[in-house]
């Protein structure tokens, strides 16, 4: 009698087990969709495009709704102080969060570069100019795209949150309550937040793009940090503790600094909505720690992705450099790298991707709570096809010469 009875209690657990995950696939299956791209062509005609030279002309080409193609052939500069020391004046460039402890930034200013409710604008450069010193957002709208334009001089060195980046809010592209947005063959330098942050949106393309290595050596704009850091020393309390406290030299703090920390953000929490067919393919990202793409709530495609991030080096650090670092300043000494991070019943696929030096490249599920476990779907081809495209995405990705 007692085996029977057992017998009777390990099936009915089964059965209640069965019906869990049943249920538990319907729920994380809810946001799977059927990936589409999205192709932004809109007509040129005389009445609706516009070259533009410099700051002034371009804001006052996104003021006139009639315009719904732009050219851009020079860097533009759109930091909100440079802005007003022009005399320009727009609802289109608003004030972001003052730079802290960056002199170009300090000196530039950063700005909101704000379309809201508009339908149908293509922003582009045939000779892969410059937007510095702006956080694009993009609100209420559709059929936007960015094509073949170089985004940077967004990052700054961060004391307030102690390397966290979480002051600042500095996207390049903040793209929210919106449908089919594309952003193409664009490179991207180094940012304080996300590359992109996109939230209860539909229908993202981000395609042929790619985020470029800092060169420690010769980038002009992060070296001018640490000068200004190295020469201020005592205005900057976790910068001066690693040099006196620590003595780590300027080198090694450099390569605790040059990764993107966080590349993607899509979705916020639960009640603030979700994304709907956001699709990343044939992308080259270059030294990312983390969040590629970190998805709530969201369904996201990868394919023909390349992310490279073996120049993030754990043991650049010693023991006792790492105890002195942790029990002050542990964000620096974190230098474990996470590729893609499904989280909110999102569905992730991934296809053809190749991720080197990316410690755990696939996580989904944070802590044992249910609303918190996603959907990673992995369908890589056979090593040879992953080789070649290495070689196809040098090829094809970023700035494209017309």
């Amino acid at each position: 009698m007692k085996i029977k009875k057992i017998v009777k209690i390990l099936l009915l657990i089964a059965i209640v087990f069965i019906i869990f995950w049943i249920w538990l696939s319907i729920e994380l299956n809810k946001n799977k969709i059927d990936f589409s791209e999205v192709e932004i062509d809109i007509k040129k005609t005389d009445d609706n495009f516009c070259i533009v030279e410099n700051e002034e002309e371009f804001i006052r080409a996104l003021e006139n709704k009639k315009i719904q193609i732009i050219e851009i052939i020079n860097d533009l500069d759109l930091g909100y102080n440079t802005i007003k020391s022009l005399g320009i004046s727009s609802p289109f460039i608003t004030k972001h969060n003052e730079a802290l402890t960056h002199p170009v930034l300090i000196g530039t200013g950063v700005s909101k570069l704000n379309i809201d409710n508009r339908d149908g604008l293509i922003i582009y450069s045939s000779s892969g100019s410059k937007i510095l010193h702006a956080n694009i957002i993009i609100s209420n709208s559709e059929n936007i795209k960015f094509e073949n334009i170089f985004f940077d001089e967004l990052w700054e060195w961060d004391e307030e949150t102690k390397a966290e980046y979480d002051r600042n809010d500095w996207d390049f592209f903040t793209i929210k309550n919106s449908k089919n947005i594309q952003i193409k063959n664009c490179e991207f330098g180094k940012a304080y937040d996300e590359i992109v942050s996109i939230n209860n949106s539909i229908n993202v393309n981000i395609e042929y793009c790619k985020l470029n290595e800092i060169d420690i050596k010769n980038n002009e704009f992060f070296n001018a940090q640490f000068a200004e850091l190295e020469d201020n020393k005592y205005k900057y309390e976790m910068y001066r503790y690693l040099r006196e406290e620590c003595n780590i030299d300027i080198d090694t703090i450099k390569k605790l600094s040059f990764y993107q920390f966080k590349l993607f953000l899509f979705g916020s929490k639960d009640y603030e909505g979700h994304n709907e067919n956001i699709v990343i393919h044939d992308c080259v990202f270059q030294n990312v720690k983390t969040r590629i793409p970190m998805a709530r709530n969201s369904s996201v495609h990868l394919y023909n992705v390349w992310v490279d991030s073996r120049n993030i080096d754990s043991q650049i650090l010693n023991d006792n450099e790492k105890k002195l670092i942790k029990d002050k300043y542990s964000k620096l000494t974190m230098l474990d790298t996470y590729g893609i991070i499904a989280i909110q019943r999102s569905y992730v696929l991934v296809e053809n991707c190749i991720f080197e030096g990316v410690k755990f490249k696939y996580t989904s599920s944070r802590g044992f709570s249910l609303k918190n476990l996603g959907k990673i779907v992995i369908d890589n081809n056979e090593k040879n096809k992953i080789k070649n495209l290495k070689n196809s995405l040098i090829k094809s990705t970023g700035i494209i010469e017309k």
